[in-house]
């Protein structure tokens, strides 16, 4: 890779250091998520330097988990319903809660997480990131390289085709 002065790259690079892959966009014409039929976007999550790096956004919330840099009150796993309340990803606490986990299989989780113009996400201009959540799930496929790899799901259009710019629910 050219040595470019790129602090977005440089970040991007260290992701794949510490064992992150790709922050995808994928995209379903019917729902939010399918097994088969939908469209993958390799670079496709702007809400990622593992994603868009030209953007510079922070780690999500899956990516976080995955690095352990959640203080346990940080993340919930969700077992039943009820009224959760999310504070922006992007300033450290140890005590407010930041995400949600949504188990939909062994090893298989839906993520929501919240975004403020804070930080390194202060340049999702453009996008609707600031309004809703946003919902990540990892790619399910074990171990290997492609397991710590997000992919940011389109809740608002189905079932039609959207983009990653209005994900936010």
């Amino acid at each position: 890779m050219p040595n470019y002065p790129n602090a977005a790259i440089a970040a991007h690079e260290y992701g794949h250091g510490l064992g992150l892959h790709h922050a995808s966009f994928y995209n379903c014409p019917n729902a939010p998520y399918l097994e088969t039929g939908c469209d993958m976007t390799e670079y496709g999550s702007p809400y990622s330097v593992m994603g868009s790096h030209t953007n510079f956004g922070f780690f999500n919330a899956l990516e976080k988990d995955y690095l352990g840099w959640f203080a346990p009150a940080n993340i919930q796993t969700v077992t039943q319903s009820g009224t959760y309340t999310l504070d922006h990803l992007e300033v450290a606490s140890a005590t407010n809660l930041k995400a949600l986990k949504f188990q939909r299989a062994a090893n298989d989780y839906l993520y929501v997480e919240h975004r403020q113009p804070l930080q390194y996400d202060d340049n999702f201009t453009g996008t609707n990131a600031y309004n809703g959540a946003l919902l990540h799930v990892r790619a399910n496929t074990g171990a290997g390289p492609l397991a710590n790899r997000s992919f940011l799901l389109d809740a608002v259009h189905p079932p039609v085709w959207g983009t990653a710019n209005d994900a936010a629910l």
